[in-house]
Formats: C-alpha cells, structure tokens, sequence
C-alpha cells in the first residue's frame, strides 16, 4: 500500500537525485553521442545553490528545545530535560542526522530522522537513545493516509534492507531463508522481498489502539473503568465520600515494533514512547486533488540547468 501510493513521486524523487549527481543528459541523446564518440559534457551549478541553503542550517545549528508552558511547569525540571537531551545529541551526533536530512529535503523534498534504543558499550545493562541519520530515504515507508506535518497520525512505517542471502543466513539461520520458497508459492510478489539474491528485512512499526474508559474523582484521582469496580476503591468512595466527577473513554496508543522478512517475524518488541520513532525533514508540499507532491530545489531548476 505505502509504495503504490507513493511509486509515481519516488520517480521524482530519483529523477531529482539523478540530475544533481550531474546524471543530466536525455538517454537517447548520450547513446548517440557515445556511439559517435562525442563528448557529454555537463556543467552542473546545481550543488552550489543547494549549498547556499545546506550550509546556513549547518550555521545555524538546530537543536531541540524544551521550555515550560504552563502554570503547572518547572522550569528546573525542563532545564534537567534540556540537559539530557544535549547529551543524547551529542553522544549520538545527531547533527549528522540534522544535515543529511536537511540535505534530501533541499535535493528533493523528503529526508528523515530517526531515533533509536541501543545497548551502551560501556555499560552493558543500560540502554542510549541516540538519533541517527537516514543515509537512503527511499528505505523508508509511511502510512499513506498520515496527514500532520510530522507524520504523527501514521499508523505504520516500514525501514527495508537488502542484505546478502549468506549474510541472512548467518545471522538468522537457514530455516528463515527456506521460508522464500513458501514466500514464492502463495502468489506474493516475491521480488520486492527477495530482489536479485538479496533478502530484504523490514523493521516494520505500527501502532496499536486500545480504548478503556477513565474516571476523575472529586479527590483529583484518576481511576481506569477496571480499577473503580474493584471492592477495594468502592469501600473507598463511601469512606472517604468521594465521588466520580465524570469519564469518558480514552484511547491507548502502544507503538510495536517487528524486524521481519515477507514470510516470517525474525524479532519483535514493545517500543518505549507514543510516536513512531522516525522524524520526516519536508520541503515544498504541494497537495493536488489528494495526490501529494513534495519536492525541494532541484524539481524546478531542471530546465534552466
């Protein structure tokens, strides 16, 4: 589903990518001119118009920032919040991150961040969260129906690798590269799984929604549905005379995550937040008729290049 949907602006993308990396002669035209032996000879200006935004964002240095916004906040406890999140920034390099996602959105409209959980090397029972870079974004699959500007609503994302099938052997045994045959049998495509000799893993995230109803007490409690039926809490409300106030019915969201393959789940996780892990850079969005269009500085200097 997220490929078909977005196989026509990928194509634009690659063309996009193409053309920067001075791949800018028509195909015809270059096969006559090798075949007579004559020069291709491409002077692109196009890297140092991109350059002239690319390196004001290195100057610049974004960051996150946090800042206490009501009258319930501290500000010491966003300044310890700031304070781990530079650390976490800088461990992890994250403006690496920051710069090659700055850099597909400028060539084409659409980079990403992601962040991870990773096992320290230094100490080996506690986990980092470092943000890394995306250095191919067209690994990357969303939920074609996300509409916010930071994919927020998306209930699914896809990160896909080619591995060498010996490698995938290695790694995952031989009963998990059988399963290809099976893959084959039932009529899937195999060759978006299994391209050329290669397996492709796919960390695949997706949300999980569950509603379960809450009440608020008059003592400024919050209870689950659940919770208030137990004899225990309603002993409670009538020695205390507290009272439910009012309830509504609340939706959970769980993030899951699986690394998987076209016919099998290879490992699978519980992920710690509410938010699919993966941040997308957008450049120009232009929305026709429900088909969106993203691009950044090279789409429309292709003619004057």
């Amino acid at each position: 589903t997220a490929s078909d949907a977005d196989s026509r602006l990928r194509e634009k993308m690659r063309n996009d990518q193409r053309f920067r990396d001075a791949e800018q002669w028509p195909a015809n035209i270059k096969a006559e001119r090798d075949t007579d032996q004559r020069p291709c000879l491409t002077i692109n200006r196009l890297p140092i118009f991109i350059r002239q935004v690319t390196n004001q964002q290195r100057q610049s240095k974004p960051a996150i920032q946090i800042n206490p916004v009501d009258s319930g906040s501290d500000p010491k406890t966003a300044e310890v919040l700031q304070g781990i999140i530079r650390h976490i920034e800088t461990q992890s390099q994250a403006d690496v991150a920051y710069d090659t996602a700055c850099d597909h959105q400028v060539t084409m409209g659409r980079g990403y961040v992601r962040i991870v959980i990773e096992w320290s090397e230094t100490k080996p029972w506690e986990q980092e969260i470092l943000i890394k870079r995306i250095r191919n974004p067209f690994t990357v699959y969303f939920d074609p129906a996300c509409q916010e500007v930071d994919y927020r609503d998306a209930r699914f994302a896809f990160i896909v690798q080619d591995v060498p099938r010996e490698q995938f052997i290695a790694q995952y045994g031989v009963e998990a590269a059988q399963s290809s045959m099976l893959f084959s049998s039932i009529g899937d495509r195999a060759p978006d799984w299994y391209p050329g000799g290669k397996v492709r893993i796919a960390e695949y995230f997706y949300i999980d929604v569950t509603k379960e109803k809450r009440s608020l007490l008059s003592s400024g409690d919050e209870m689950t549905d659940a919770a208030l039926q137990s004899p225990d809490v309603q002993e409670y409300l009538r020695a205390t005379g507290v009272r439910v106030l009012r309830s509504r019915t609340v939706e959970k969201r769980t993030v899951k995550w699986a690394k998987i393959t076209g016919s099998a789940v290879l490992e699978e996780a519980e992920w710690p937040g509410r938010w699919i892990p993966i941040v997308p850079v957008l450049g120009d969005e232009i929305d026709m008729n429900g088909e969106v269009d993203l691009k950044g500085m090279v789409r429309d200097a292709i003619d004057p290049q």
